[in-house]
C-alpha cells in the first residue's frame, strides 16, 4: 500500500491507493466546512475511511472543530469507524453514489440533528448513528437491504422513504 499526500492546500487529505480509486483515511485540516473531493489528480476516490478505522474522530488531531462535511460523488463507502466522536460535527451531506456505511461510521456525533440518507445506500452497519444524542431524524431509503443496530439515540425518528 503506498500512502500520499494531497500536494495542493485546498486537499489537506492522506490517502492511498486501492486498485484504480483512492481512499481517503484522514483530513489534516482545521477548517469547520469540510467537502471530500471526489477525484484527487486523476484517481476517483471510492471510499472514506481507512481499514484501520478512522477518519476524523478518535485521534482528535483532525479538524476537531469540524461542523459540517460534504462528501463528494463517486464516494461509495464510508467505512467502520469513520466519523466515530466528531462531536462538533453537525451537518453531514451524502452523495447520491453511496452504496455503504460502516459499523459505528458515526457513532458519538452528538450533535448531528438529521441525515438524509441516499437512496442508493444497501446497506448501513450496527451502531452507525449509535449516541447521537441529538440526531432528531434519520431518513432512510425503503431500499434498504440492510439496517442494523442502532442505539443510544434516544431522539431519533427513523423514517422510511
Amino acid at each position: 500500500m503506498i500512502y500520499m499526500r494531497a500536494k495542493d492546500a485546498k486537499d489537506n487529505f492522506i490517502y492511498h491507493q486501492e486498485g484504480e480509486s483512492l481512499a481517503i483515511h484522514r483530513y489534516k485540516g482545521t477548517d469547520e466546512s469540510i467537502v471530500i473531493p471526489g477525484i484527487i489528480g486523476n484517481k476517483e476516490v471510492k471510499y472514506v475511511g481507512s481499514y484501520q478505522g478512522e477518519f476524523l474522530g478518535r485521534k482528535k488531531v483532525f479538524s476537531p472543530i469540524a461542523e459540517s462535511i460534504e462528501l463528494s460523488d463517486g464516494i461509495v463507502s464510508i467505512r467502520r469507524n469513520c466519523f466515530i466522536q466528531c462531536v462538533t460535527l453537525k451537518k453531514i451531506l451524502l452523495p447520491d453514489t453511496l452504496e455503504y456505511i460502516g459499523k459505528y461510521a458515526f457513532a458519538d456525533c452528538y450533535s448531528l440533528q438529521e441525515v438524509r440518507i441516499p437512496r442508493n445506500v444497501k446497506n448501513i452497519q450496527d451502531y452507525a448513528f449509535s449516541y447521537c444524542t441529538h440526531l432528531e431524524k434519520l431518513f432512510v431509503p425503503e431500499s434498504i437491504e440492510f439496517f442494523g443496530h442502532q442505539t443510544g439515540s434516544p431522539k431519533m425518528d427513523i423514517i422510511f422513504y
